[in-house]
């Protein structure tokens, strides 16, 4: 089975400031799995929008497959043997300035996890927007609707940026 959680966060630079980044702060960075005991993997996007919203409420999307898929976003997928291959190509971009994410491309044993952060800075026109996005994984035979909650995560990568 796997898990895939991708909570993204979004504001303008209107937004920028406190209050509103105390608020934008407080916002999870992983929340509980819904059962998917009935599905090889779970695949789930959560998304606050704060650009037009002081109290940004969660936006979820989800999907339950019967087989692992090759690419979810531009994360890339794929079995090596008993372990899961996970691969950021290296066009993959969390926004302005750009990364080398080569890092986090990691092998997961059944039972491990893995969370990938980061940030960018947008361009829309003439006002820019900014996100932090959280990838959390799970992977193994069976996998607990807490793993992202109760458990620490085996491996972390945090390609956060200073965005002044």
């Amino acid at each position: 089975m796997i898990a895939i959680q991708i909570i993204t966060v979004l504001w303008n630079k209107k937004h920028r400031g406190s209050p509103m980044a105390q608020t934008r702060n407080r916002l999870p960075r992983q929340l509980p799995l819904p059962d998917f005991a009935d599905s090889q993997c779970l695949l789930q996007w959560i998304e606050y929008n704060q650009i037009n919203a002081k109290q940004p409420r969660p936006h979820v999307r989800q999907e339950r497959l019967d087989s692992l898929p090759t690419r979810v976003d531009e994360l890339r997928l794929a079995m090596a043997g008993e372990q899961l291959s996970i691969n950021l190509p290296s066009g993959y971009c969390f926004g302005e300035p750009a990364r080398d994410l080569r890092k986090a491309n990691s092998l997961l044993n059944p039972g491990q996890s893995m969370q990938i952060r980061g940030n960018g800075r947008h361009l829309a026109y003439d006002d820019p927007w900014y996100t932090v996005q959280t990838i959390n994984i799970a992977f193994g035979p069976r996998i607990d609707e807490l793993v992202f909650t109760h458990q620490a995560f085996t491996h972390t990568f945090d390609f956060s940026v200073d965005l002044l």
